[in-house]
């Protein structure tokens, strides 16, 4: 992800730190009502930053052929070796 700055991150043990961003994505295509969790909190914090920087509309869901919203949940994980 081009907009996800792992320098940011501070993690000091090698393993895997993961976060789930909740977002939903507006009748017209773009996002909002975000939202984030994980134990690290830069990670967190620069996952949310890198989701909220997609400049592309989204294709909202449609109901009856008409937008509706609709709420993704998307995993992320970090590895460090």
């Amino acid at each position: 992800m081009k907009n996800f700055d792992t320098s940011k991150v501070n993690y000091k043990k090698k393993g895997r730190i993961s976060t789930v961003i909740v977002f939903v994505v507006q009748k017209d295509g773009s996002l909002g009502d975000f939202s984030v969790s994980g134990e690290n909190k830069q990670f967190n914090k620069e996952a949310l930053n890198a989701i909220k920087k997609v400049d592309v509309k989204w294709s909202p869901a449609l109901i009856n052929n008409l937008p509706a919203r609709q709420r993704f949940k998307v995993p992320l994980y970090l590895t460090f070796d």
